[in-house]
């Protein structure tokens, strides 16, 4: 759901100026600080750089070191510290996790991203938490994932499922090393579960087995995995 114009408060350009001058002298940057919009209960860390157009709506908390690309619009959204949002992104109802980066054109609702990337064109609906995760574009994360230390190939479908791969240091994940990867144009659930190591070839379907035992061979055995056809 897109914001319409009755869902912004009004704030005068004087007002706006001032909001603008308050976070600089407190150590925010601004490409430009007229074309801005900041709400006036947001609060942004030092150091954070503002492009044009940027709106941020609510309860949003920006931490430090950020970058706020053009047009992106937040609403009620907690940013952590180093955390990179680019441009044209509608972020509503979520927690970006320090040092994550959220590239371009992305729409995310009521999700919880740490220390991952999500790539241009995603959808990211609601409950969604995602960990240590490279998300590539063009893909459609429906409500209730978990994602933890994977990669997940570009327009990829996934929804209702829990993806976790084995934890590895933070050096190695910090460099890209995952342990489970998602081929690209693989469509995953519902009510899957994948844990270890495990690699995907693309354009798989994955679903759930109707019995318990049948889940647990699914995971270990990959006897529910499929070409799309």
């Amino acid at each position: 759901m897109r914001l319409s114009k009755s869902d912004i408060p009004f704030i005068s350009s004087i007002e706006m100026k001032e909001i603008v001058l308050w976070h600089m002298m407190n150590g925010v940057k601004f490409a430009s600080r007229d074309s801005v919009y900041i709400g006036p209960a947001v609060t942004i860390g030092k150091g954070t750089f503002i492009w044009p157009g940027v709106v941020l709506l609510g309860q949003t908390h920006i931490g430090e070191n950020c970058e706020l690309g053009p047009h992106a619009v937040l609403e009620d959204v907690t940013v952590g510290d180093g955390a990179t949002i680019h441009s044209f992104n509608y972020l509503r109802h979520s927690r970006i996790g320090k040092n994550a980066e959220i590239w371009p054109s992305v729409t995310m609702y009521q999700a919880d991203i740490e220390d991952s990337t999500v790539d241009v064109q995603t959808q990211i609906h609601r409950s969604c938490r995602i960990v240590w995760t490279r998300i590539r574009a063009g893909c459609n994360l429906e409500q209730n994932c978990e994602f933890k230390y994977i990669d997940v190939g570009q327009n990829c479908r996934i929804c209702h499922s829990i993806i976790t791969g084995e934890k590895l240091p933070d050096e190695e994940l910090a460099v890209g090393k995952r342990t489970i990867h998602i081929g690209e144009s693989c469509t995953i659930g519902p009510w899957v579960y994948i844990w270890g190591q495990k690699d995907i070839p693309p354009n798989m379907r994955v679903v759930a087995p109707h019995r318990a035992d049948e889940y647990i061979e699914t995971v270990k055995g990959a006897t529910h995995i499929e070409p799309v056809m």
